[in-house]
């Protein structure tokens, strides 16, 4: 099932790509490539059969988890029709998920995002069990306030 969701995610990426003139949003296709990639590394650690390979799926996941609720938001705003008001804003808003794939990156060295990642062994598929580093609810929160602010943002110009 996890090929089969990421070969249809590649496929409308593809559609997406090329159909780019009747699209109405600037960040949707980039949301669908954060979306890809999560699906990608997620299809690599369920069929990976060591650790090694494992982590690397682990890795590929995390370059599209951090810009998922970030691009998410941009594309409310869009449909909102609410413009920035101050250009760093845009710049602003991605550089905790660039700080979060640094960090995934290099978690076997920093251990502050995860202080370990343990593979369960002998389970049908790659199961991890992540062990929390001191920012990784820093990210949860990071994360479920850009959700919460964008379901806030759809919920006050509905009610407009």
């Amino acid at each position: 099932m996890a090929a089969i969701a990421t070969i249809i995610a590649f496929l409308i990426v593809i559609a997406v790509s090329y159909r780019r003139d009747m699209l109405k949003s600037t960040f949707f296709p980039f949301l669908l490539f954060a979306v890809l990639f999560y699906q990608l590394g997620n299809l690599i650690e369920i069929v990976s059969t060591t650790v090694d390979v494992a982590n690397v799926g682990f890795k590929i996941r995390f370059i599209g988890v951090p810009f998922i609720p970030t691009l998410w938001y941009l594309c409310v705003l869009e449909f909102c029709g609410i413009e920035f008001k101050k250009k760093y804003t845009l710049p602003f808003l991605f550089v905790v998920p660039l700080l979060i794939c640094f960090l995934v990156g290099t978690w076997e060295w920093n251990h502050l995002l995860f202080s370990d990642v343990i593979y369960s062994e002998g389970s049908y598929w790659g199961n991890p069990k992540i062990i929390p580093g001191p920012l990784f609810y820093w990210r949860q929160l990071y994360q479920y306030s850009i959700n919460i602010l964008g379901i806030v943002t759809l919920v006050s110009q509905y009610r407009k």
